[in-house]
């Protein structure tokens, strides 16, 4: 072999190698490009999503683009929308008032509570007011560890929780005292002229209830509250 077919081998030689490693790299690229779809699909069929033809997130429960993108687990992702809950309960337009001042106030504390199909579990109110100040990002904790029957429990305990709850009002003055911000844009009224002394007096051991009339049904004997019997026109005599 001479000298120039010899050059000329080795020049179809690193051509024929440098193809192939460019085959390979692309081969990998592909790889990797798929890997990462699929992780995204994973993790979007996870939280009730899936992916459309045109590539966007869609909400699985609701079947419809998502409106706005909201914060995971304090890791950011897109997502379109946040289902309310058909069982949501009605909230006065106060109440978002007073909520939507806290969160201009302070921020978006208290995170939304959402399933796995990114419907509301608890939080209805802070979205509302949310929405009013035209926030586009919230906080979202994702409980995707619930069954569905949890998830309405915990939704019906949250709300009944709140309700139960009742300030001591001997601290709440105290606390009132030490505060100059202007409390009332988050619904606290004026404390200025409450007897406090009548206020903490007032608790199971001495408030009397109203009495409830009594009625017995003539035929049975039931006794039960006056409101549990139905008003007869006439007398029985009729």
């Amino acid at each position: 072999m001479t000298n120039k077919e010899a050059l000329k081998l080795l020049q179809s030689l690193n051509i024929t190698l440098g193809v192939r490693l460019e085959q390979i790299r692309m081969n990998f690229e592909n790889f990797i490009d798929k890997v990462a779809a699929a992780a995204e699909q994973n993790n979007a069929v996870e939280n009730g999503d899936y992916i459309g033809d045109n590539g966007l997130l869609y909400c699985g429960k609701c079947n419809t683009p998502k409106q706005c993108e909201v914060e995971a687990f304090g890791k950011k992702r897109n997502v379109y929308c946040i289902c309310k809950c058909k069982a949501e309960k009605l909230e006065a337009t106060r109440a978002v008032d007073m909520v939507a001042n806290s969160i201009r106030e302070f921020g978006f504390k208290v995170p939304i509570v959402v399933d796995k199909d990114n419907v509301i579990v608890a939080g209805h109110t802070r979205l509302k007011a949310a929405e009013k100040l035209g926030i586009k990002k919230v906080p979202v904790i994702v409980a995707d560890d619930l069954d569905e029957e949890q998830i309405k429990a915990f939704r019906l305990a949250d709300n009944k929780t709140a309700e139960l709850a009742e300030w001591d009002f001997a601290k709440l003055e105290e606390e009132l005292k030490e505060i100059e911000m202007e409390m009332s844009q988050f619904g606290f009224t004026s404390f200025e002229d409450v007897d406090w002394a009548g206020v903490e007096d007032l608790n199971d051991n001495n408030y009397d209830p109203p009495e409830k009339e009594m009625l017995e049904c003539p035929n049975c004997h039931h006794v039960d509250t006056a409101n549990r019997f139905k008003k007869v026109e006439g007398s029985a005599d009729e």
